[in-house]
C-alpha cells in the first residue's frame, strides 16, 4: 500500500491590484512575519534551508518579499515555536516579537539587539 504525507504550512500572500491577483512570498518556513510596508518585511526563519538547517535569525526583505537576508538575531528561544507573532510599532518603527512564554521584546535595529518591554507580559 502507498503511504501519503501532507504538510500544513502558513504562507503570506500579497496583492498589488486590489485582490485581483496574488503573489506567494514563499514564507512557509518562517516562524513569524511582520510587514512594515509594501517593500519591507521581517520574519524569523532559518539562516540556511533544508531539513536539517541551522539556527534561526531575523530575516529582512526590502523587495516586497522576493528575497530574504539575515539582519539580526532570533528574538526568542531557538525552538520552532519560540516566537508566536511579530508586528511593527507604527508609532516608532520598532519591531515587536511576542514570545511563547508571554514576554514581548522589541528591536529598533532590525534584530541586532532585542530588549524586553516591561509591563507587557501576557495577562499583565
Amino acid at each position: 500500500s502507498r503511504s501519503a504525507a501532507s504538510i500544513a504550512s502558513m504562507t503570506t500572500m500579497t496583492s498589488r491590484d486590489g485582490g485581483k491577483t496574488w503573489t506567494d512570498l514563499g514564507t512557509s518556513g518562517f516562524k513569524a512575519i511582520a510587514l512594515k510596508d509594501a517593500q519591507t518585511g521581517y520574519a524569523v526563519g532559518r539562516v540556511e534551508s533544508g531539513a536539517m538547517a541551522g539556527k534561526y535569525a531575523l530575516m529582512t526583505s526590502r523587495d516586497g518579499g522576493r528575497s530574504w537576508t539575515p539582519t539580526g538575531e532570533d528574538p526568542g528561544p531557538s525552538d520552532r515555536d519560540g516566537v508566536r507573532r511579530m508586528a511593527v510599532d507604527r508609532s516608532n518603527g520598532a519591531l515587536l516579537a511576542f514570545l511563547k512564554e508571554g514576554t514581548v521584546v522589541q528591536s529598533r535595529d532590525e534584530g541586532k539587539s532585542w530588549q524586553a518591554l516591561e509591563g507587557l507580559r501576557k495577562g499583565g
